[in-house]
């Protein structure tokens, strides 16, 4: 099997993490889109890309262990995430 790079995106639907301050994004939203624009580039260049979901969607922490777990050693493992905090947070 060709080497491959899995792609996944922190939280999802069940568990979307920090809005922004006008609630027009979430961590979820934006790992979503990140994860799906990498996916599209790497692709573009001739790599094997597996997802944790197809375009805008998000599976849950499960699916993207399940997906580490049966690639590991194959290729890579890379999970989207944000920090976001209170503004009093350092």
């Amino acid at each position: 099997m060709p080497k491959a790079i899995v792609l996944t995106a922190g939280h999802s639907d069940a568990s979307p993490g920090a809005f922004s301050p006008s609630r027009t994004f979430s961590e979820e939203d934006l790992a979503t889109r990140l994860r799906d624009d990498v996916a599209s580039r790497l692709r573009a260049v001739g790599h094997r890309v597996i997802e944790d979901g197809g375009d805008g969607v998000n599976e849950p922490l499960t699916r993207a262990l399940e997906l580490a777990r049966k690639y590991r050693g194959l290729g890579h493992a890379v999970e989207f995430h944000f920090n976001a905090g209170s503004k009093q947070g350092t």
